[in-house]
């Protein structure tokens, strides 16, 4: 497995999980709940936003090594 491989699986995964961790704080908000494992929802959707951007990131490099 080559480097560009391994950034292209490290961002889809983080890509998924963000998307995940903001649908749950979502959910959770609409449901009149402030904490999810003891954090509240605020800091765990900044969290979902911070893995979806590390998945553009990780994109536009590997975008970018191809031209």
């Amino acid at each position: 497995m080559n480097a560009n491989r391994a950034i292209e699986i490290a961002g889809r995964v983080a890509g998924v999980a963000g998307v995940v961790v903001c649908l749950g704080t979502g959910l959770q908000r609409m449901f009149e709940g402030r904490f999810i494992f003891g954090y509240e929802n605020a800091t765990l959707f900044e969290a979902g936003v911070a893995l979806m951007v590390f998945y553009c990131v990780t994109k536009l490099h590997l975008l970018s090594a191809k031209a």
